[in-house]
């Protein structure tokens, strides 16, 4: 799920353009209909940890969440 789908970023934040183009691997909502999402959850291979260019992704993706208060946990997978 895009990121800007579940986080609203205005077109003049500073991290839109990769709000934009980023996914989250799975997105937990409350049960009402307001459909406010509870936390985020990304699965982390190798890459995640050895590649630097992931790593900023990585980060920018962190403080996106951290700035609008949404939970991101990170599950390592080294398959």
């Amino acid at each position: 799920m895009k990121v800007t789908d579940v986080i609203d970023l205005s077109s003049s934040d500073k991290n839109f353009l990769y709000g934009n183009q980023a996914h989250f691997d799975f997105v937990l909502y409350n049960g009402d209909r307001k459909k406010k999402a509870l936390m985020a959850v990304e699965i982390n291979g190798n890459e995640h940890y050895n590649n630097k260019k992931v790593r900023v992704r990585d980060t920018k993706k962190k403080v996106i969440c951290k700035e609008n208060g949404l939970e991101l946990i990170h599950i390592h997978n080294n398959l």
